[in-house]
């Protein structure tokens, strides 16, 4: 049986009981997103058989809660299965706010343009992107005016439709079942990003901004981005402690060279984008390097070469020593390995 029929099934079962109301579907995650999965999966002309219904994790729990309930009415579920994780919003804020903010904003533009992606080309970044980033995108440059001033697409809206008349035609019965179809998807989409967010802030940062009434029920994706963002832009020392740690890390095996290098300079451009003071001095970093090659003695006649040509400790640094040594990996792993002819 296919996907559709099964859902089909199901939800003329729920019909026939008046389980599927107009109110339940707007305020009711679970079943809104089950109409969701219907609605689109039904409007398929291919009918193509599916094993799998993919639920996002932090629905899975509740619907498998409603097929305890309704085992007869919820069969065509035994299927159920968790969505990839994929699409959460990671870095969380759980630990090291300050330093995974960055990053936790990017992955919330990636998340969100996941949803509402058949409405718009950009999803619901709308809803969470500043200014200077919607602006930014190319879609959104529109041309110019009559005076040379840049203009930019104006952020989309999905409202309820207005009532219509009795006697409306069908050309009007159709575009009032689109545009409510598009404000259903908007409100479950809309459910779906505030809950992902505020599972990323972890339960500390939940209390800190939820208000004595309305716990968070009233807060927008872009209030709750606005908040961490106030809560946690500047660095902590023990922010900066942990930044640098990785500087002090040595290198684990010689066929890891170029992560080891890549992931040096990433944390010294970290460094750079919280704090510029909290980089150590040049020639403190040069030592840094150095030290976390000491486990691997092949590099020594390659070091001692660097130093005789670079006699000055003024010209030797750290991103001049790893260019250095770059090109030579290959036969510096190839002298550590063992000969196998050896002794024949």
């Amino acid at each position: 049986m296919s996907l559709a029929v099964q859902i089909d099934w199901w939800f003329s079962s729920l019909r026939a009981e008046s389980h599927l109301l107009t109110h339940n579907l707007l305020y009711d995650s679970v079943l809104l997103h089950c109409f969701h999965l219907y609605t689109c999966t039904c409007s398929r002309t291919d009918r193509a058989p599916c094993t799998v219904l993919p639920v996002p994790p932090y629905l899975f729990d509740r619907i498998a809660a409603y097929q305890q309930s309704y085992k007869s009415r919820l069969s065509p579920f035994y299927f159920l299965q968790k969505m990839s994780s994929s699409n959460d919003i990671t870095p969380n804020l759980h630990e090291n706010p300050a330093i995974n903010l960055p990053q936790w904003k990017l992955s919330i533009y990636r998340f969100a343009r996941t949803l509402m992606s058949r409405h718009d080309a950009y999803g619901l970044l709308f809803l969470v992107a500043p200014d200077p980033v919607w602006n930014a995108l190319p879609d959104n440059i529109l041309p110019p005016d009559g005076a040379g001033n840049p203009v930019f697409r104006a952020r989309p809206a999905f409202p309820a439709p207005a009532p219509h008349a009795n006697n409306a035609t069908n050309a009007v019965l159709k575009a009032h079942d689109r545009q409510r179809q598009s404000h259903m998807d908007f409100l479950e989409a809309r459910v779906t990003l505030v809950t992902a967010l505020i599972q990323s802030i972890g339960e500390a940062n939940r209390l800190a901004i939820a208000d004595p009434v309305h716990d968070t029920n009233l807060l927008t994706p872009l209030a709750i981005i606005n908040e961490m963002t106030n809560m946690h832009a500047q660095f902590t020392q023990l922010d900066i402690d942990r930044l640098r740690r990785p500087l002090h890390d040595p290198l684990q095996n010689l066929d890891e060279f170029r992560t080891h290098t890549a992931k040096f300079r990433l944390t010294l451009s970290i460094l750079q984008s919280a704090d510029p003071t909290a980089i150590p001095p040049r020639l403190d970093l040069y030592n840094l390097f150095r030290s976390s090659l000491t486990a691997f003695p092949h590099f020594g006649p390659y070091l001692i070469q660097y130093t005789i040509q670079n006699p000055l400790l003024q010209n030797q640094n750290h991103d001049a020593l790893i260019n250095f040594l770059l090109p030579q990996i290959h036969n510096i792993i190839s002298s550590a390995s063992p000969n196998p002819f050896a002794g024949t």
